[in-house]
């Protein structure tokens, strides 16, 4: 993704703020007998200037994810999962400008959430999900250093699923976040 703001006539912010932000993930899933599954996943971040080219900021995020699926009778399914992550960062920026990269610093990341899949059919075309997940986020690092955010998320949808390779879904999603006093001064 990349992000250049026309509008800003000061040379030094306009480079500061054109930048391109990368992504890449691998995962492996370990299906066990109950229906667990452990789930072990390694992610790079890069987020560098758009006019240099230089590096930004980097991230290696290392993550483990543990759920289970529980059967709620033959039309539902109830999964159960908490997940741990740690984001390892490396922050370049020459003039820093506060608050401008709000998740800049080491953080640790604990989310828990259940999710509740019902099929609608006989055939499992027609689904209806609800999910509620707790995020909690804790920053260890440069300017966020003791900053500790809660994140409250609710959603439901309805599914088509005719095909493995084609769906379509609607949704709506509610959320709710707060930090501690650390966290309001920062944001």
């Amino acid at each position: 993704a990349s992000y250049e703001d026309k509008e800003v006539q000061t040379q030094n912010l306009n480079e500061l703020l054109s930048y391109r932000f990368g992504l890449v993930k691998g995962g492996l899933d370990i299906g066990f007998p109950r229906d667990f599954t452990l789930s072990l996943a390694y992610e790079y971040d890069l987020l560098n200037n758009l006019d240099s080219g230089d590096k930004m900021f980097d991230a290696f995020v290392p993550s483990v994810r543990l759920s289970k699926i529980f059967e709620l009778g033959e039309t539902a399914l109830l999964m159960v999962d908490g997940s741990a992550r740690y984001s390892s960062t490396d922050r370049e920026l020459p003039n820093p400008l506060p608050g401008q990269f709000p998740d800049d610093g080491d953080n640790l990341q604990f989310n828990n959430g259940l999710t509740l899949i019902r099929f609608l059919d006989s055939d499992g075309v027609f689904r209806f999900t609800a999910s509620f997940a707790l995020i909690f986020s804790r920053y260890l690092k440069n300017d966020q250093d003791g900053r500790l955010d809660f994140t409250g998320n609710l959603s439901t949808g309805l599914g088509w699923y005719p095909l493995d390779w084609l769906s379509a879904e609607v949704f709506s999603s509610y959320s709710v976040f707060s930090t501690n006093s650390k966290g309001e001064s920062l944001l």
